[in-house]
Parts: structure tokens; sequence; C-alpha cells
């Protein structure tokens, strides 16, 4: 063994998992292959089709001495080096002499070991060999056969004794020289990005070298950062001859070469009088399954920006690994969060109507900058990237978003969803200042807003972890739960109209934003944040002074007097201190009288996270992941409120405005949705949303207005017959009704009226 693998940490990224026992696996160089099939054996006609196919799990690794790093450019930004910020982190560096090592997994199958490699997990059950020649064994244990040996093997003819070395993973290794790129945004990691690109840089190598060159292969490979969960991606260019043909060397002696192979492809791309892609240009380079991936207009656009970039090309002494950027961090996440988007396979939506489909995902430009448009079973979106928030939004804390969701309909009754990616890594020396933003964002009362992590993204996208919240993680909707509650969960939950959000109890907030997308239904989400506060409130607390005393106390000490006046603390309600971790601690409280009414006032959660610097790290971390998650629930609540030790001594306590504490949470009644359905006019959603909370009649949709003849002569959008009241569209109908003695108003006049209309047809005035 080499003396690397003795070593307590890895020798690349300091991880401690390196001496784990348990990630030692058997592994088998792969040095000859030898068929021993006859020739006869071996051929098959067209008289059959019944072939037996064999699908193998094969991973290529990348490894190097940092010693054989020779050259590293760097593009440097001089105007931003004061913040220390670079929009535009592109850079390459050459190495000498790259280990790259195929593993062979075996299988691909369902069930199976599960091993992780270079951050990947994989489910297979490797090979079986024999002990005495070594012949990859195919059949099953209890039933070998002499096919399974080589013809000398002592086993050939005793297969049942056979002596067989399990779950061995075969891998074949190899060092030749590289080129390591730094990509320099998301643009050009999203799959049309990363395929156009790779397609113009081979493009590119084969003008600059004439001849085919096809011995240079590209390869993405992920490096995880020192004390943090996340990986850093780069592309490998490399030489699959062993030792290589120094065709990357000569690359590398001057920037300006491998500046050529970019202007060259820049130039084929910018001449090519194809739509977008041709075997003239990029075509040629990209087998079939990725052709519809590769854009000539993408690729012109990143290659362009790279040229603009090109004369900032620095040498630095640093390699690419040492290379510390938030910004690139962030991107990472957001990349990995499309991804996960992609992947996401619907199984845990709670909307029936979608079927479990997958989500359909899609590239846009969305205001001049690269988009995405989403479908969820019946509901759209549109994905906007990097949007700053501030007071014009009614954000008291300017702040900016790794995405927005925007409804891409009118009809839909929902809020844009403010999407938050956070590493670690960045966002654990401001926890405070993050949370305050968050719910900065919240009371804006435009928009909701959701913060994801690396481990809520990473479950979608690595097999071996599931969405659940189990496996000893934190669960602080689970903690502490009350009698009344754990005795008659399923009662309660019809109780609060929200038995369709239980199975979501368990999952992580991915999970969660998918069942939303799918289904956009506020109220409902509202009335399983205010069921939270009932299971977990203490029962004695309902009579008890002294704890209501103790309780209002502790508020008061963290938030001050405000919080609790803007609440209207009852004479008598529920209350606890729920501690699900020694960092953090829920404080809820649920009012009976207003919860019996569906009003989300009666609610109050206040969640503090102790992020002192003495914090034990993994404790904190795991404390500060499950307070963003009970954050993306209890958002829907009007008296919500989070805090750290330095957000409540340097910050103003966030109010909620005046106009939440009299909101009342809609029931849904179908008579009422349905009118929402049969209404042509958008900009009515609001108000009829209003009219039922303020218990109007029911008006009828599409209301047509008669002659004595029984000819249709006006059409009211909303119309109380009774009341000889009508909401019209048009001066021609609105003449027609008003002649025949109805008060006919447009939907721009509905709001100035309100309250009066409202005392007319409730009988208050």
């Amino acid at each position: 063994m080499e003396p690397e693998a003795n070593t307590k940490a890895c020798p690349r990224c300091s991880d401690a998992m390196w001496s784990d026992q348990g990630q030692l696996r058997r592994m088998l160089r792969l040095r000859q292959v030898m068929a021993t099939t006859s020739d006869k054996g071996s051929r098959f006609g067209d008289d059959s089709e019944d072939r037996n196919s064999a699908f193998f799990q094969r991973h290529l690794l990348v490894d190097f001495d940092p010693a054989y790093r020779e050259k590293t450019f760097l593009v440097k930004e001089r105007a931003k080096e004061q913040a220390k910020e670079k929009e535009f982190p592109f850079g390459f560096e050459y190495i000498s002499k790259t280990t790259f090592r195929e593993i062979n997994l075996g299988e691909s199958l369902a069930n199976g070991e599960s091993v992780s490699l270079s951050g990947q997990r994989f489910t297979t059950k490797g090979f079986k060999v024999c002990h005495s020649c070594g012949k990859v064994m195919r059949g099953k244990a209890d039933k070998f056969t002499a096919k399974d040996h080589m013809i000398n093997c002592q086993w050939r003819d005793k297969p049942e004794q056979t002596k067989a070395i399990d779950v061995l993973y075969l891998y074949r290794e190899f060092r030749s020289e590289s080129i390591r790129f730094l990509m320099p945004d998301e643009k050009f990691w999203t799959p049309q990005g990363l395929h156009s690109f790779i397609a113009a840089l081979q493009l590119g190598l084969q003008r600059k070298f004439g001849g085919k060159v096809d011995h240079l292969r590209t390869l993405i490979s992920e490096e995880p950062q020192p004390n943090s969960s996340l990986r850093k991606s780069f592309l490998y260019l490399y030489d699959s001859i062993p030792g290589g043909t120094g065709y990357l060397r000569q690359l590398i002696r001057d920037p300006d070469s491998l500046g050529d192979v970019f202007n060259q492809a820049l130039a084929v791309l910018r001449s090519c009088g194809c739509d977008d892609g041709c075997y003239s240009c990029l075509f040629a380079y990209r087998n079939s399954f990725d052709q519809d991936q590769t854009s000539r207009k993408w690729a012109r656009d990143l290659l362009g920006t790279i040229a603009k970039h090109w004369p900032q090309l620095e040498e630095t002494k640093e390699g690419l690994s040492a290379i510390r950027l938030n910004s690139n961090f962030e991107s990472e996440l957001e990349r990995r969060f499309i991804e996960a988007i992609r992947r996401y396979s619907g199984k845990a939506s709670t909307n029936k109507t979608d079927g479990g489909n997958s989500p359909q995902l899609r590239n846009d430009i969305i205001k001049g900058r690269t988009g995405y448009f989403l479908k969820v079973g019946e509901f759209s979106w549109i994905i906007e990237t990097q949007v700053s928030l501030g007071p014009s939004d009614g954000v008291a804390i300017p702040s900016r978003a790794d995405f927005v969701l925007r409804p891409a309909s009118n009809r839909m009754n929902s809020r844009p969803i403010v999407i938050f990616t956070d590493g670690w890594e960045y966002h654990k020396d401001r926890i405070g200042e993050d949370l305050q933003q968050r719910l900065a964002i919240i009371r804006s009362g435009q928009f909701h807003c959701w913060s994801l992590t690396w481990d809520d993204v990473a479950s979608q996208i690595e097999s071996n972890l599931t969405p659940t919240r189990l496996n000893g993680r934190l669960d602080g909707l689970t903690c502490q739960l009350n009698a009344k509650f754990l005795q008659g969960q399923l009662q309660v939950y019809q109780q609060y109209q929200c038995t369709d959000l239980q199975p979501l109890e368990s999952l992580n907030s991915f999970e969660w934003l998918m069942t939303y997308l799918a289904k956009p239904d506020a109220e409902q989400w509202q009335r399983w944040a205010m069921l939270r506060t009932f299971a977990q409130a203490n029962p004695s607390s309902l009579k008890s002074a002294a704890l209501h005393q103790q309780w209002s106390e502790q508020i008061q000490s963290q938030l001050g007097s405000e919080p609790l006046d803007y609440w209207e603390t009852p004479e008598k309600f529920l209350n606890a201190e729920v501690p699900v971790s020694p960092m953090l601690t829920i404080w809820g409280a649920a009012d009976l009288t207003r919860h019996q009414h569906a009003d989300a006032t009666g609610s109050f959660v206040l969640l503090r996270l102790n992020d002192t610097p003495s914090a034990e790290t993994t404790v904190l971390k795991e404390s500060w992941n499950e307070t963003l998650r009970l954050l993306n629930l209890y958002q829907f609540l009007p008296h919500i409120y989070v805090c750290t030790p330095a957000s409540t001594s340097l910050s103003a306590v966030l109010l909620p405005k005046l106009f939440s504490a009299q909101a009342k949470t809609i029931v849904p009644d179908p008579s009422w949705e349905e009118l929402k359905a049969l209404v042509l006019e958008d900009s009515l959603l609001p108000a009829i949303a209003k009219m039922q909370q303020a218990h109007w009649p029911l008006p009828e949709a599409g209301y047509e207005l008669t002659n004595s003849q029984g000819t249709v002569i006006a059409i009211a959008e909303l119309a109380w017959i009774e009341d000889r009241l009508a909401i019209v569209l048009t001066a021609s109908d609105r003449a027609i009704f008003s002649t025949s003695g109805w008060l006919a108003i447009s939907p721009e006049e509905l709001s100035n009226t309100f309250e009066t209309i409202a005392s007319k047809l409730t009988g208050d005035a």
C-alpha cells in the first residue's frame, strides 16, 4: 500500500474520514484481459435477438500530487481586489502527471452494497472472482459451473468447492498530462452550457492542431472543500494516451496558445450559417445523446465572455484548489438546486392531481438573464436568478436572493417564492444577519421565503441519501408532543383541514418546497403551522397563571414587550418551551378561541438559535439547518419571530404589519373555489378572496341579462341577483344593466366602493 493510505486525514482535502475503516474496499487492479470463449461460440446470427444485456457502473476518478502542478493562470479583476470578489472566477492550470483510475463497480442493481466515490453514491454487488484463476464468476454462489473458471483452474472440475473472493471492485490506472479549468459561473454548468462549451473546446483543438485529437478528452471532477460539505467542480482536459503526447504542454507554455484554441473555435461559431448547431461547427464533436443539449449560440456567447476576460489572465503561484471564492461556492449549490429539480421524482408529492410526475424544467431568458420555466403538476412557475430585494419591494432589510419563483399565470393565487440556497461555509459567520433578512422578506407580505441547505439539495442528487429527517437528525416538529395530539393525530389533522400535509412531517425543506409548488395552497400550510403550535403546547399551561407569566417573561427578555402587545395576549392560552437541541429552542403559544375560528393570529412562535462562538460546530450546524426548516413552515403565521443573541442585541425587532393582526385564515369553501375557476377577469381574484373573508353572499359568475323575448342583452362577470348588483367588464354592458334598474360597476370601481357595497350586501348598513 502507498504511504498515504496510512495517514489519519486525506492528503488532499484533510478530511478525517480518510482513516475510517468502514471506507475500505477490496480492489483488484486490471492488468490483463483474456477471452476464453471460442471463436465459434462468440459469434451470433440474426436468427435470434435473445441476448443477455448487462450494464456496469464505471467511474473515472482523477488525482494528482500538487508537486506536479506546473503553471496556473487566473482571471484577476483589479477593481474587485479591494473587496476580495471575483465576479468571473475563470482559470486553468497544467498538471504534468495526473493519475486516472477507472473503477468498475459491477452491475447496476437496485439492492446491494452502498459505496461512496468522489461524493457520489452507488449501489452494487461488485464482482466474484475465483481465488485460484482470477476469472470473474457470473454464476450464483451455490451454482458455480466449469464455465466460471479458466481451463487450468484447480476448481474447474469441482466447481461446487470453489473459493471465491466476493464484493470485489476492478480498476485500471494510468498517468498522463492534463489541464484543468475553473469554470466561471452557473451558465457554464447548465447541461446546455456544459455540452456546448466542451464541443467548442474540441472544435478549437481540432483547428489548432490541424488533425484528429480524439485522444484529448474531457472529464468533470468534484473536489471537496476543507471544513465544508461543499464541493467545487472542475473541468479536466486530459490526454488519454498514458504519459501524454505533449499536446497539452504545448498549449500551456504561453496562455495565448490556449487562447488561440478558443479564438479559432469562436471564429467558426460566428461565421457558421446554421440555425443553432450543425456538423460544420459543433455536432461533429457530440454524440447523438448530447446534441440536443449542444447549442452554437450558447457556445458563441460563452467563448465570447471568456475572450473578453482573457487579457486579465495572470500567472499565480496558488493552485486553483486554494482559490476560496464564496461566490463560486454559492453558485455550486445553486447549480445543484436546479439539478435537484431536474431529478426530482415527485414521489413525495401530496398533490393527487399530478400523478407523481417529474417536474418539467427548461432554460429560458427572464428579464434579459438566464432563467427557467418550471411546471410541477398543474402549476407553472418562472424562475429568476440573482434577484435583489429592498425597500422598493417592501423588504426592510436588503438582500440578494439566489432565485425568485413567480407564478407563470395570473390565475395562480400564490405569492412569489424567494429561494436561498445556503452553504454552511459561507453562512456560518452571519447566521443572525441571514435570519433577519429572511424575516424581513416574510414581513413584506409580498413573498414567501424558502431556505435550502446543502443537505436538503444533496438528498435529491446523491442516491444514498433520503429526503427524510430521520437517522439521528434534528426534528423540531416531533419534540415534546402533548398527549391529546398523540392520541388522535388523524382527527387533529382533519380538524385543521391539512391531512394532505401529514406525510411531510419527517421530510426536508426541498421536499416541502416541491410539494408546495405542486399545490400552492398557502392557507393549508398556515393551518398546518397552527396545528404544530397546538401539538407541542403544554396542556397544564392553559389554566396556570404562573406558566403564562414565566413564558411571557421569556419572550419579553428576548424580543421586548411589543410582540406580545401585537399578538393581543389572551387571558388563557396554551404555551410551551420546546428544546430541540442545546442550541435551538421553540417558544410557542396557541389561543384556542382563535384556533376554533381558523384564525392564524391565534398562534405565536419564536425560534431562538444560540450562535455564540463557543457553540460546538456540529450541533450548531444541525441546529441552524433545522431552524431554517422550521422557518420555512412557520413563515405562514403572522406572528413568527426568529432570533439569535447577536440579532436580538443589534437590530430592532421586525414586527408584523398591523393588518396581519386582523387577518383571518380562509377555510376553503367548494362554492367559492368553483366561483374563482369560472371568473375570466384575473384582477377580480383578490377581491373575491376578500369577499369570502367578509362573508358576502355568493354571487353568480357570468350572469346573462335577458329581455322579455329571452334574448341575452348583457353579461355580468359577477352578479348578486336579489340585490340587483353587477360587476361588468364593458361600458355597453354597464349601460344596459343600469337601464334595467341594476347597480353596475367596473372591477376598478369595486376597490373604491368595497365597504359601501359590503354594507349593502351583508345588511350592516
